[in-house]
């Protein structure tokens, strides 16, 4: 720690108040890129998943479609 800090109460409280800062900055910096990420993992994941029931339902013909409800299900689709 330079001299200048060491023996001076106004440049510990500086130092003091400055690395409290930056401490905070640091942990809302983390908070955020959190946040961020699990937003952006979540989104793509569900996306992913749209894009396969949609794939899915594409697939499916016609008369399928014409023969089954917005409801119906089969238990043997679930096993």
């Amino acid at each position: 720690m330079p001299d200048a800090f060491a023996h001076s109460r106004t440049g510990l409280l500086t130092l003091s108040v400055g690395l409290v800062v930056i401490v905070a900055l640091a942990s809302q910096l983390r908070e955020f890129a959190n946040s961020l990420l699990t937003t952006y993992t979540g989104e793509r994941l569900l996306r992913g998943f749209r894009s396969r029931l949609f794939r899915h339902a594409q697939r499916l013909s016609l008369s399928y479609h014409d023969t089954q409800g917005t409801v119906d299900f089969h238990l043997s689709n679930s096993i």
